[in-house]
């Protein structure tokens, strides 16, 4: 049967965020000039009142609104800006850029930084009397991390609201199980904004919902039972569980606690499995030649990666941890292993094997200009890695 309307509507790209790029760098912002583009265009036709960003890491996306909602006039909108995490790979806080705007953005007295919390646990106290009516949701791309947001933010959207969802086709890219987001896009039922017919595709969509959205939400608690690819841990589970207890049937209920009882014994069941087998290809990578190791990143990334080498026996290996040189050394040791800026180590490519746990091609870049060696823990073995902790 032919329709004459589009499945998908466009939106008009607005290009002021990169304005404010040039002046202060682009730095560590996760989206591109089109994704940026996109949000502003939904920025300037929707004029929203208030806003809710659920994912911040560095804070580009976050002075990207900032600056948009000022050069609409829009002064009375307020933006909460909630990351699960403290920090991110480079040890600088959650949002850090929003600082180094601070001089080109002026007042941002509209602004309100909620870190390592969960969306889950501070929505109640967040959205008061006003609900959110524009919502940003970039967080963990593996499943259940989208579903579990959308969920938690639904019950705090006033209607007609829009759901902004980054990365949507990140799994087509190169992380092939980072379907999450896009899991959302297409499950729930609203209006569905995506400029589909670009050159290439945009990694970045959004949803209007609307009076249908509610009727078929059922549809994306369903979806829980796909096969997770992280456990979130049971007091964040229940963060989430509360939500879904005060905000939704019983039945709605019923169906989160059975799907979330069947992946964790699926979780119980294979993890151990799994994991075995990536500490044996590990030990087989690191353990030749009695190599000494250097982990290059001190955030999170660099962190779990020496605690998985801590159960695998080769944390007595680990020369140290390394940072550029231009980083401050916040903490002189991490469990009691040394932290050394670049040009202080004593490197021997036939001695030393410096894992790289920073994601920046920047810093890859940059090694290879000195001329250093270095592997990266990809694909499955770094998957397996980060999502057990």
């Amino acid at each position: 049967m032919k329709s004459e309307k589009p499945y998908f509507n466009k939106i008009k790209l607005n290009s002021h965020a990169e304005d404010i790029y040039s002046k202060i760098g682009k730095n560590e912002s996760l989206m591109s000039e089109t994704d940026h583009g996109f949000l502003c265009g939904l920025l300037e036709k929707y004029k929203p009142q208030k806003v809710l960003e659920v994912g911040v890491y560095a804070g580009g996306t976050t002075i990207a609104i900032l600056d948009m909602l000022q050069r609409l006039g829009l002064n009375d909108s307020e933006l909460y800006s909630v990351d699960l995490a403290e920090e991110i790979w480079s040890g600088k806080e959650v949002g850090y850029m929003v600082q180094e705007a601070g001089e080109y953005l002026g007042s941002i007295d509209n602004f309100h930084l909620y870190t390592g919390v969960t969306a889950a646990e501070v929505l109640e106290e967040i959205t008061g009397d006003q609900k959110f009516d524009f919502v940003i949701i970039d967080t963990a791309h593996y499943l259940p991390g989208e579903i579990l947001d959308f969920l938690a933010c639904y019950p705090f959207m006033e209607d007609g609201a829009v759901v902004v969802l980054h990365d949507v086709l990140l799994n087509q890219k190169d992380k092939h199980r980072a379907a999450a987001t896009k899991t959302v896009f297409d499950i729930v039922v609203g209006e569905k904004i995506w400029n589909w017919d670009m050159e290439e595709y945009p990694n970045i969509a959004a949803v209007k919902i609307n009076s249908d959205t509610g009727k078929y939400i059922k549809d994306l608690i369903s979806a829980l039972s796909l096969s997770w690819y992280y456990n979130p841990g049971d007091e964040i589970l229940n963060q989430y569980r509360k939500i879904i207890e005060n905000y939704y049937d019983e039945e709605s209920l019923a169906i989160f606690d059975k799907l979330v009882s069947l992946n964790m014994q699926w979780w119980e069941e294979t993890s151990a499995c799994v994991h075995k087998t990536i500490g044996d290809l590990l030990n087989g990578l690191l353990s030749n030649d009695g190599k000494q190791i250097f982990i290059y990143g001190t955030g999170r990334v660099g962190r779990v990666y020496f605690e998985y080498l801590k159960e695998n026996h080769l944390a007595e290996r680990v020369a140290g941890f390394i940072v550029s040189d231009d980083q401050n050394i916040s903490d002189s040791t991490i469990e009691n292993v040394t932290v050394y800026h670049l040009s202080d180590i004593d490197y021997n490519k036939e001695r030393d094997i410096i894992i790289n746990a920073v994601e920046h091609p920047v810093v890859s870049e940059m090694l290879a200009a000195r001329g250093i060696k270095f592997i990266k823990l990809s694909g499955i073995i770094k998957e397996a890695v980060l999502l057990r902790a």
